[in-house]
């Protein structure tokens, strides 16, 4: 995998029950080696740390002490668990553009000294509309496909509950990315998500053609996202309360 890469393809959603709805739109994010922060968009008027229409800087990601984001990312991976202070961080994610950044899912790849597959993926995810964030930390083996089953810790759509559980399948090849997500509840699966991009090195002319084709998207997932929730509910889909309201009004009581 390169340094810097433009990653193209699509993301796609899938509600199973008690309605079906289901949606897929091209997408793209982009990767990058946290060492290598600091070449991103050399050299190009459309992207760069600020003031480019597409801008990646590392306070926009994963908030906590330390001023690089490679060392917040390594301090949460202990914090979970896991030992990333040597080795390779990649983060694939999408940029600022426009000024408007919206990332409900960032990916943080780990790979040991010498390794050309990760051991390990850090997934920062951020719920809408409260703006929270949670940490999931995926353990990886082998040379993939991964799959990875956890329980479900943190509340992000109002049309899931929380007893439930994720199973991850990750795939990271020559390129070619793809991450897929199931709930499954006591009944078995009930929503599906997932990317499959492919990796292009961010030449220029790339990032210009990205930019000014593409350079509106996070607004489009944010819209996005609130219209198709109108549409689940329109389908019957129970609106579920934030839990915290929920303990809030049940201690109130």
């Amino acid at each position: 995998m390169n340094d810097v890469m433009v990653a193209r393809g699509n993301v796609w959603h899938r509600r199973l029950r008690p309605a079906q709805h289901a949606f897929a739109y091209p997408f793209w994010m982009v990767w990058a080696d946290l060492d290598q922060l600091d070449a991103f968009g050399r050299g190009s008027r459309f992207w760069g740390h600020r003031w480019r229409p597409v801008v990646l800087r590392d306070k926009d990601y994963l908030p906590g002490s330390g001023a690089r984001l490679r060392d917040r990312v390594a301090s949460r991976a202990a914090e979970l668990g896991a030992d990333w202070r040597a080795g390779r961080i990649c983060m694939l994610g999408q940029p600022r553009m426009f000024g408007w950044l919206f990332n409900p899912l960032v990916l943080y790849w780990h790979f040991a000294p010498g390794a050309s597959a990760p051991d390990g993926v850090l997934a920062e995810v951020q719920n809408t509309p409260w703006k929270e964030r949670h940490c999931y930390l995926l353990p990886l083996q082998g040379q993939g496909p991964w799959e990875v089953v956890q329980p479900k810790q943190f509340h992000v759509s109002p049309f899931l509950d929380m007893a439930m559980d994720y199973h991850w399948r990750i795939h990271l090849h020559n390129n070619e990315i793809s991450v897929a997500i199931r709930n499954h509840d006591v009944e078995g699966a009930i929503f599906q998500a997932g990317i499959k991009l492919h990796g292009e090195p961010a030449t220029v002319a790339l990032m210009r053609r990205m930019a000014w084709r593409h350079g509106l998207q996070a607004v489009k997932v944010s819209v996005g996202i609130h219209v198709h929730a109108l549409r689940l509910w329109l389908k019957g889909v129970p609106f579920l309360v934030h839990p915290g309201k929920r303990k809030k009004l049940s201690e109130e009581k």
